[in-house]
């Protein structure tokens, strides 16, 4: 039974609206707190009891993942968890604390959003002056054998069960620092009992930069390898549809 419609204009837009008026985060002050180890430790836990239990999330192949264990490469998913998201890659990583690539606007989100950062978000800076020392920190992660992962669709989609469009520069990274990224393709299988769908994970990779291309060329192609991965992944795995997604018609 499709619980919920959400209808949308373009497949780049934000269909979650916020509720309400939210008063807008001091960023600089966000931004300005660090990783703390006991914070991401809470919000590990909180992952566990979150993802394989509330959700009912499970990871088909984690095997994968097991040979870079303790080493620093990209994960790439699909975004249709507005909390699962945040958390799951912390469950599903082992060895070192896992980084995710945030949006600014994640800051706003209640209680947390100005916590993101010690609980491990890399939170991409507004202003493009600040970008340089953003890339240095995502580069620190990778070096010190932190997975970092990235969302490359940018807006969630609550359970949206196909794979939306990827920018190119969201694979900037792996290519500037040669690194093995992974597609973290999220998939919706019905439950037994209840309305809400169980949740299934594949991993595939790695997939490496061709160093014969030139770098922008390397991230399109890296970006292609890993998306059509992802929608080949999607179309044989996501079999229901809690929520639906309807385009509006254009009007002539």
């Amino acid at each position: 039974m499709i619980q919920r419609v959400y209808d949308f204009d373009s497949e780049t837009q934000d269909v979650v609206q916020p509720a309400g008026k939210r008063r807008a985060p001091n960023v600089a002050k966000a931004l300005a707190r660090q990783y703390s180890k006991p914070v991401y430790t809470a919000a590990k836990l909180f992952g566990y009891v979150l993802c394989p239990g509330a959700l009912h999330v499970r990871v088909a192949n984690p095997e994968v993942l097991a040979p870079y264990q303790g080493q620093g490469y990209f994960l790439y998913g699909n975004h249709t968890q507005p909390m699962g998201d945040a958390f799951f890659p912390m469950v599903l990583t082992h060895g070192r604390p896992a980084r995710t690539i945030a949006n600014v606007e994640n800051l706003q989100v209640p209680i947390l959003g100005p916590y993101l950062q010690m609980g491990g978000a890399l939170v991409v800076p507004p202003e493009l002056h600040a970008m340089p020392q953003f890339l240095n920190q995502v580069t620190a992660c990778i070096q010190a054998g932190q997975p970092v992962t990235v969302y490359p669709e940018a807006h969630v989609w609550p359970y949206d069960t196909h794979i939306r469009p990827f920018t190119r520069a969201a694979f900037h990274y792996p290519v500037a620092l040669q690194v093995p990224s992974f597609a973290m393709t999220t998939t919706y299988q019905q439950r037994r009992w209840g309305s809400r769908p169980k949740i299934t994970v594949y991993l595939d990779g790695p997939f490496l930069p061709d160093r014969s291309l030139a770098p922008r060329a390397q991230q399109a192609a890296l970006m292609n390898q890993i998306h059509a991965r992802m929608v080949a992944r999607a179309k044989e795995y996501s079999t229901y549809a809690y929520v639906t997604y309807r385009k509006r018609e254009v009007i002539q």
